[in-house]
């Protein structure tokens, strides 16, 4: 079981990532060495509220919001509802898999 506390460098990571703080430009390795990715699959499997707040949390622009629906798994169709009721346009409709 993961502790609390392990999962917070992800939270941050995420967070920065949503503020445009992290991009593949600025910090390419975070996206190269699949950085990103493992942060939201460890919040996709051990913490999945947290990370479907951060998808209904509007204060994060949308397209970014969507980036990171894009490397969940586990809750992949949740994260897909929320953000397809502010972007009807939104691909990869769970039914689509």
């Amino acid at each position: 079981m993961t502790m609390p506390d392990e999962l917070n460098p992800s939270r941050e990571l995420i967070t920065e990532f949503l503020r445009g703080e992290v991009d593949p430009e600025r910090e390419p390795e975070i996206f190269e060495d699949d950085i990103l990715l493992l942060a939201v699959e460890r919040l996709d499997e051990a913490d999945p509220d947290w990370i479907l707040g951060q998808l209904s949390n509007r204060a994060w622009p949308v397209h970014l919001r969507a980036q990171i629906l894009s490397l969940m798994v586990r809750h992949y169709p949740q994260g897909h509802a929320i953000l397809g009721r502010e972007a009807p346009e939104l691909p990869g409709s769970p039914q689509d898999f």
